[in-house]
């Protein structure tokens, strides 16, 4: 039987490549708005609708406290403070930070009705800038103002590569400054700044404009080699408290482990 296939469809093209396309960041979009729902041989269950009243969270308390305050507060909770990052690391890592604006506002205000007790929704910074504008069509500021208004009673976090902000190069220190000044001003309350080579010096910047703008710094430091392993001396238990006191003596609040290839144990 001859194959009939038309391999120059845009579709076939797509799932030909699709194994491949999340690697190279293209070839797959993720679109629920309008799309056809696909029919079913069972009705699907019916998503849970929190109507409970938005209360007060950790913005109303970093409003009341001060980051300094609020730090101290943190370190006086018995119970595991949970941040939930799905709206950034989630699909960044996943789903080639594929998801939309529409999606991430559409569960914003059942985070802040089902979930007022979540230290943090990280959901702006990383990839999801860029990603935003290049791929998606959209505003990432336009996001990050919907999730702000959507979700107004949790901390709304950040993730910021120093001295290259949202971007992959090295950025001028007044850049830096207005972009931390305007993304405070959007709605970003804590802003987890790192350096890929753990240099203190490249997240300086960042650090001293969170700070000045009155929003919770935390500074993470980027974990690698072993712990447990004598022949690996160079990234020692030494080399990470050391790194530790002097990120807090830089301002941060927070002290983060930014862990990204698993390595802890």
């Amino acid at each position: 039987m001859a194959d009939t296939t038309d391999h120059s469809s845009p579709l076939f093209e797509t799932y030909a490549r699709a194994p491949l396309a999340f690697e190279r960041g293209s070839g797959v979009w993720l679109e629920t708005k309008n799309r056809p729902r696909p029919s079913a041989e069972h009705a699907l269950p019916i998503p849970p609708l929190f109507k409970a009243p938005i209360v007060d969270g950790t913005r109303q308390k970093l409003d009341e406290l001060g980051p300094r305050g609020f730090a101290d507060w943190m370190l006086a909770q018995p119970q595991v403070l949970v941040t939930d990052t799905t709206m950034r690391d989630g699909h960044q890592s996943l789903l080639a930070t594929r998801v939309r604006t529409h999606d991430i506002a559409a569960v914003a205000d059942a985070y802040a009705r089902g979930l007022p007790q979540l230290l943090s929704l990280e959901c702006w910074g990383g990839a999801t800038f860029d990603v935003a504008m290049r791929f998606l069509t959209e505003d990432p500021w336009e996001r990050l103002a919907l999730v702000r208004e959507r979700a107004p009673n949790i901390l709304l976090q950040m993730l910021l590569r120093g001295s290259n902000g949202v971007g992959y190069t090295n950025y001028p220190d007044n850049v830096v400054k207005r972009f931390v000044a305007e993304a405070a001003r959007g709605g970003v309350d804590l802003f987890r700044v790192f350096d890929c080579l753990n240099w203190v010096e490249n997240m300086r910047v960042s650090m001293d404009a969170v700070c000045e703008a009155d929003k919770l710094c935390e500074g993470a430091n980027c974990y690698t080699g072993d712990l447990f392993d004598p022949d690996r001396a160079k990234y020692d238990l030494k080399y990470y408290v050391s790194l530790a006191k002097e990120m807090e003596a830089a301002g941060a609040h927070i002290l983060g482990v930014k862990d990204m290839a698993g390595l802890l144990k």
